[in-house]
């Protein structure tokens, strides 16, 4: 949701019974939250890449040394760039913080990161404090002190040279030292160690990408057939509005009971795949009980099977958390960017709205790419931020497209490919800011983004016949407004929180063999439908 100050909500302002919850949520944080990672700006319109994605796992989940050794691996690149973080895979019987260090070709120490304390097994991401540039060709070593030696490993996995993303490993490229403390590992093996970087190659400045003149396939490089409902001519998506005053209280039932009416009923409305655009939560990187009642919500859907995507609002970024006091350090739904502490936290060059809402390691914790069915591609390795999925239903082939908020023009020209390359898909496209109250399609990127909604129109809505809907979230309550450009009708939907303790989510019927789109906003909690957010419009549906 919009906020002064670029990002606002103060304290203050709540109701006496939301206070508490808000500050129940801060003590949480205070008392359970480690110090986060250190980070600074890169060069935005970059995509970065990574040796492994987040699905890959080890073949030992722990061993059990017991003995004080440092594991990494050495590394070249193919071009030119910078590493702006360090990964690695947690094992189960890792629970401690550990220090990550990036090295150099003469075994210079170029940087240090810190991963935080964390019971959660998988892969994790430390952002270095500034972004190391690096030459291509040049051999450099990544690490990280494992001083209970109770490590993952991927025995005899190097035993030849591995390239992906344009970063190299050569044969023998694990390496180790026991030592108790930091220091670069030397001794070589084929052994992987699940260390890894997050390496943002350096490019030109993308050219425009022109419409092709002649249509690509239509088969998608899904990893899996599309997701299908039921037969018919009729299916159902629904989308989801800002959830963030739901999340203050573990008690709360409102997320949950949305998530869980969408279950019971998808048979009734043919339900195909859920959307939500944004605001998961409000300041959940600083009070990390706040995306444990979102997770444990969208979890309804995931062991469903019901497919989802999650638009990333600024709430859900680090660009929120301060609660808008002059002098105080504490936390709430205000720029964390002018939060006293921040320069103490992040360093005084990360106390940038632009850079802080790109910001989102919290977020794709909370909601890993391992768990999102069907995703086709995304524009960062590993991050849910920029994703394209498919599904079919009622006889017809979809694609939704989940972009940022207020997208960097990289993002927008990897989504111009996307959609160019997926002529026979009907295309949905989901974010959080796109529609002001007043319907408008505004020019302006809230102070601290790249691009505005009024770009996003210009450069893809308007551009490609196959755009049928754009979904966004962020400011005034429940709306929509019709454009047909060339022929083609493409309908924007706005959904915000209602006011009071209503639950409300917006399901729209389309009936693929006449192009109608009836829409109703439902209140779960309640059992009623809200009649005055009641819509029908007609598209054509490619089939």
């Amino acid at each position: 949701m919009p906020a002064s100050t670029h990002p606002r909500r103060s304290l203050e302002r709540q109701t006496p019974a939301k206070r508490w919850q808000i500050l129940a949520s801060i003590f949480v944080a205070l008392m359970f939250s480690t110090s986060l990672l250190s980070s600074a700006p890169v060069a935005s319109g970059a995509s970065s890449a990574s040796l492994f994605s987040s699905t890959t796992k080890p073949k030992t989940k722990a061993v059990e040394k017991k003995k004080s050794v440092n594991l990494g691996v050495r590394f070249s690149t193919k071009t030119d760039g910078t590493i702006t973080g360090l990964r690695f895979y947690r094992s189960s019987k890792q629970k401690k913080a550990y220090t990550a260090s990036l090295w150099g070709p003469d075994g210079k120490l170029l940087a240090r990161a810190t991963f935080k304390k964390s019971t959660k097994t998988g892969w994790q991401t430390a952002q270095l404090s500034k972004p190391v540039k690096i030459k291509k060709g040049k051999t450099y070593t990544a690490s990280y002190l494992d001083s209970n030696g109770r490590f993952a490993v991927t025995r005899s996995y190097f035993t030849k040279k591995r390239t992906k993303n344009g970063i190299t490993v050569a044969k023998k490229g694990g390496v180790f030292s026991y030592s108790k403390k930091s220091k670069r590992p030397t001794s070589k093996t084929t052994a992987n160690y699940l260390v890894d970087v997050v390496f943002v190659p350096k490019v030109a400045a993308p050219a425009p990408t022109p419409i092709p003149s002649t249509p690509p396939s239509k088969t998608p490089t899904t990893p899996n057939p599309p997701v299908a409902s039921k037969p018919g001519a009729s299916f159902s998506i629904a989308i989801i509005p800002d959830t963030q005053d739901e999340v203050y209280s573990a008690s709360d039932p409102l997320y949950a009971e949305r998530t869980q009416w969408l279950v019971a009923n998808r048979t009734k409305l043919n339900l195909a795949y859920v959307l939500h655009t944004g605001d998961n939560v409000s300041f959940g990187w600083l009070a990390p009980s706040q995306y444990a009642v979102a997770t444990k919500a969208i979890g309804k859907l995931r062991d469903a099977g019901i497919p989802y995507s999650l638009s990333i609002g600024n709430h859900d970024t680090r660009v929120v958390g301060w609660d808008d006091k002059p002098g105080s350090t504490g936390y709430g739904g205000s720029a964390y960017a002018q939060n006293p502490e921040c320069p103490q936290r992040l360093g005084a060059a990360a106390c940038d709205s632009s850079y802080l809402v790109r910001q989102t390691a919290e977020f794709n914790d909370a909601f890993p790419l391992s768990t999102w069915r069907n995703v086709g591609g995304v524009y960062e390795a590993g991050k849910v931020d920029n994703t394209w999925s498919t599904f079919t239903a009622a006889g017809t082939d979809w694609l939704v497209l989940n972009l940022e908020l207020w997208p960097r023009r990289g993002v927008v020209d990897w989504a111009k490919k996307v959609v160019a390359a997926h002529p026979s898909y009907n295309v949905i496209i989901q974010t959080h800011h796109y529609l002001n109250s007043d319907r408008s399609i505004p020019s302006n990127h809230g102070g601290y983004g790249e691009t505005s909604p009024k770009y996003l129109y210009d450069q893809v809505v308007s551009q490609y016949s196959n755009v049928k809907f754009v979904f966004s979230g962020h400011t005034g309550a429940f709306t929509k407004r019709t454009d047909t450009i060339n022929g083609n009708t493409v309908v924007s939907y706005l959904g915000n929180q209602v006011s009071g303790r209503a639950d409300p989510v917006r399901v729209l019927t389309i009936d693929t063999s006449t192009g109608e789109v009836t829409g109703t906003v439902q209140n779960p909690i309640a059992s009623t439908t809200i009649a005055a957010y009641n819509t029908r419009d007609k598209i054509s549906v490619i089939k």
